[in-house]
């Protein structure tokens, strides 16, 4: 082997060696982007976990407020019904004294007036 090829293999040797170098390097970074990846994602399954939390906690309070109007309209509905059902009632009895005394006055007209002569 002559100098020049021995400096060539030197050469390359060299070339080789920090390509190697460099390589190692990216891996160590490549390596610690992982775990802050890693880490990263611990931290949004706590975020995620802590979203579907609320969610859940929103529609539980959700469906008590829904179930809560519900019965108040339903109990609001009931008592309307009540007060209707009762002003029909006084409508009814007004509309029998008005009828009884409209009867009372005809036959008391028809026994005064002597029977219809």
């Amino acid at each position: 082997m002559d100098e020049q090829s021995a400096q060539r293999i030197l050469a390359e040797n060299v070339d080789i060696k920090r390509r190697l170098d460099r390589l190692e390097e990216d891996d160590k970074r490549h390596e610690e982007d992982i775990r802050e990846l890693y880490k990263a994602q611990e931290g949004t399954k706590v975020y995620v976990t802590q979203i579907l939390n609320s969610i859940q906690q929103l529609e539980t309070k959700l469906f008590g407020l829904v179930t809560s109007l519900s019965k108040s309209q339903e109990k609001e509905r009931n008592a309307e019904r009540k007060e209707r059902g009762k002003a029909a009632q006084n409508w009814i009895e007004f509309s029998k004294y008005v009828i009884g005394a409209t009867i009372a006055v005809v036959v008391l007209y028809l026994f005064q007036s002597g029977g219809g002569k």
